[in-house]
């Protein structure tokens, strides 16, 4: 079932570098179809990762965040969790289900405390949470908090001078 499940996530990736979505989602939910019977978490974990992805593609949020749960309690074995959880924390915001993302922000403290490499991805998250859950002093707050915050490189959005539009009053 490992070898199995290493080709489908692997065919699956070739066929998402492919652009054929389709295929790719065959091949991950084959794998998934594994997930009583292989040993090798991490490798499971992923595969529904990917999954994940093609799930937010199509607009199926709620699959988007099951996935990612699923994978951050595997990850958790491997204290990479966080991103998955920040993953399904996006999620529900797109959901907006305020409780759920309270829940899930309440794992992902704890997490950033022991690790605080984490906070880089928590911080895109909880800039999500606050615009759409709070009010406009508290998006001020949080501004004005996080201000000094290093940004990986997916947090800070590619400048294109071509792709920059001029708005006006």
């Amino acid at each position: 079932p490992d070898e199995k499940l290493w080709t489908y996530y692997y065919q699956g990736r070739i066929y998402q570098n492919r652009g054929d979505d389709e295929s790719a989602m065959n091949s991950f939910m084959n794998g998934c179809d594994l997930k009583q019977l292989v040993t090798d978490s991490l490798l499971l974990a992923h595969t529904l990762v990917a999954q994940g992805t093609l799930y937010l593609k199509q607009y199926k949020i709620n699959e988007f965040v099951r996935n990612n749960i699923e994978a951050a309690r595997l990850y958790g074995a491997f204290g990479k969790e966080i991103k998955s959880y920040t993953n399904a924390l996006d999620g529900y915001v797109m959901l907006n289900n305020q409780s759920a993302a309270d829940s899930l922000l309440s794992i992902c403290a704890p997490l950033v405390q022991k690790n605080s490499s984490g906070k880089t991805y928590l911080f895109s998250s909880l800039l999500s949470y606050t615009i759409k859950f709070s009010s406009p002093d508290d998006i001020k707050s949080f501004l004005d908090e996080y201000h000094n915050i290093e940004l990986t490189s997916d947090d800070i959005p590619a400048y294109s001078p071509h792709s920059a539009r001029v708005y006006t009053a």
